[in-house]
């Protein structure tokens, strides 16, 4: 499903005005990456980083597609690649940039709708993106994606699936307080996403995790480095029912050309 006109408005108003009031005010940046998610939730974090670094080398280029406020979008900057971030909302460029600033490395960062990237076809040779494919149409996407990677490039992406239906309530109520536009919601990813990432990115790799992570408020009682072990072991003993899973991490490779 195409997001409307009124519903990327509305996304981008609320990310311009969150970032904005940060910005006049600001407060702790808090922690980049991993470690800005609750231990008992951060593996897939985990797992997502540790893709980006074995992607990352140095002299490669990699944009962060749908930074946001950059947290998740120095991962790969003390690697030796050269750094792009875009998003759709500037202020949150900005404080992308101060995470930069405070990190010691160097983002270019370029406002863009991902759907209509401003960069020149195989341009890139890494494309990262860290929960956002329920803010695009996923056709056009990927298209995007695949024009501006060259052929090898890697796109690496960290999401939450639809189908528990305890994370898909939750997510219903902050549709509800407002924190979310309808499109969103009918476009969070499915299995049928990640099949169709699979065809564009044949050999697609993808972890599943959190199956149980809704039981976290509760298994924290016993400390959350329990908790987190007991979580990671559960996903590991109940791995068929994946489907259920409260994040993917994916890895995939545009093909190169047929000589």
């Amino acid at each position: 499903m195409q997001p409307s006109d009124q519903d990327r408005a509305i996304e981008q108003e609320r990310y311009e005005r969150r970032a904005t009031e940060f910005l006049h005010a600001p407060t702790r940046l808090g922690l980049d990456g991993a470690a800005s998610v609750p231990v008992e939730l951060r593996t897939p974090y985990l797992r997502y980083e540790a893709w980006v670094k074995q992607a990352a080398r140095p002299g490669l280029t990699v944009l962060d597609v749908c930074c946001g406020d950059g947290r998740h979008s120095l991962t790969a900057a003390h690697t030796g690649c050269t750094i792009t971030v875009s998003d759709i909302a500037p202020s949150n460029l900005a404080i992308a940039r101060l995470r930069a600033d405070r990190a010691g490395v160097v983002l270019e960062t370029v406002a863009a709708n991902a759907e209509h990237l401003p960069f020149p076809d195989a341009h890139f040779d890494l494309v990262t993106c860290a929960g956002s494919l329920s803010y695009v149409d996923l056709e056009i996407f990927l298209a995007e994606v695949t024009r501006i990677l060259r052929p090898g490039g890697a796109f690496i992406f960290v999401d939450s699936l639809n189908h528990n239906p305890v994370y898909r309530l939750n997510r219903f109520i902050h549709y509800l307080r407002g924190q979310r536009s309808r499109s969103t919601l009918q476009r969070m990813p499915t299995m049928a996403t990640l099949r169709r990432l699979g065809e564009v990115f044949p050999g697609l790799e993808v972890s599943y995790h959190g199956i149980f992570s809704f039981l976290a408020p509760i298994l924290r009682i016993a400390g959350r480095e329990r908790a987190t072990r007991w979580l990671d072991a559960a996903d590991r003993i109940f791995s068929l029912c994946r489907r259920q899973a409260f994040k993917v991490v994916g890895l995939g490779r545009k093909p190169r050309a047929v000589q």
